[in-house]
């Protein structure tokens, strides 16, 4: 644990600097040592609750169900623990026994604000079912304001092919708010939820009614290229993406954020163009329209004699 605790320290201390490369680099250090003390758990029983709340902020999703199988017999007397408990269970893609979990930690809490906040966290990763929606339901009802509720809530029901209702619901809480930040958010969502639904036009027109309070147009040039990739208009995409990077090369905070998500959507649009391109050279060749390899490669192709 030593080592781990070095490693931690210099990781926040670099943060602190500014010095990124090595920020993550101890942090990685860290992860390492912390994963050499996790597989030394029965020779480390004083830092069991320790290892738990690293495993789980480093997403050690095995090694945190572990311990807190191993520490049940604490769950009914620690809240901490009980939560901790929920959150191992999505990190190991346990969800339906996430939501019960969750439902009973809320109901424990007395339907508290926070304890609705981990409970929507894991139906937002559940299929849907109609005790589920009843359960989504009672919290949107205790909190109608709340913009993580609300934006877990569109996620869940754009989940289960349910974009148009995610949609207008979205929408009607983006005209409720009256906070100017949690309203930008709002529209955020209410644009990106047909993208990562996958339908281009509902996310145009949502595009359309929010682009003149956007004001940005960094952010506005994002969704279009996003827009644009997903009916395949690759160079297009490109093209809108590439310039919200060059845009925000000098800027910091939400710009640069927003630029590294552009740059994460240009490598994914890219390796799709060269996966099409593959496929796309494959059928030719097994139908005789061409050779296998690409213009210039010769790797696939019969060697000449001398």
């Amino acid at each position: 644990m030593c080592a781990f605790y070095a490693y931690q320290s210099k990781s926040i201390v670099f943060s602190a600097r500014g010095e990124r490369e090595k920020a993550l680099q101890s942090r990685d250090d860290a992860l390492v040592a912390l994963k050499t003390s996790l597989a030394q758990l029965e020779a480390l029983p004083e830092y069991q609750l320790e290892l738990l709340a690293f495993a789980i902020t480093f997403a050690q999703g095995p090694a945190a169900e572990a311990i807190v199988d191993k520490l049940e017999p604490l769950l009914k007397s620690s809240r901490t623990l009980a939560q901790q408990r929920i959150v191992a269970k999505l990190l190991v893609g346990k969800t339906d026994d996430a939501v019960r979990a969750a439902w009973d930690f809320y109901r424990s809490e007395n339907r508290s604000e926070s304890a609705a906040t981990l409970l929507s966290t894991a139906l937002s990763r559940a299929d849907a079912t109609p005790t589920r929606d009843e359960q989504f339901a009672d919290i949107i009802d205790r909190f109608p304001t709340n913009r993580e509720l609300l934006t877990k809530h569109v996620v869940y029901l754009a989940r289960s092919n349910r974009l148009t209702e995610a949609v207008l619901e979205i929408n009607q809480a983006v005209s409720r708010q009256s906070d100017t930040v949690n309203r930008q958010m709002l529209q955020y969502v209410a644009i990106d939820l047909p993208l990562e639904a996958g339908s281009p036009d509902v996310a145009e027109s949502q595009l359309a009614l929010y682009r003149d309070s956007l004001g940005q147009e960094t952010l506005i040039r994002y969704f279009e290229g996003r827009i644009a990739a997903l009916r395949g208009q690759h160079e297009k995409a490109l093209e809108l993406l590439g310039s919200v990077v060059e845009a925000s090369r000098k800027e910091s905070g939400r710009e640069q954020s927003l630029a590294s998500e552009a740059a994460r959507w240009m490598r994914l649009i890219h390796n799709d163009r060269v996966r099409t391109q593959e496929w796309q050279r494959l059928s030719d060749y097994v139908q005789g329209r061409g050779p296998l390899s690409p213009p210039g490669n010769t790797s696939n192709q019969p060697a000449k004699a001398d």
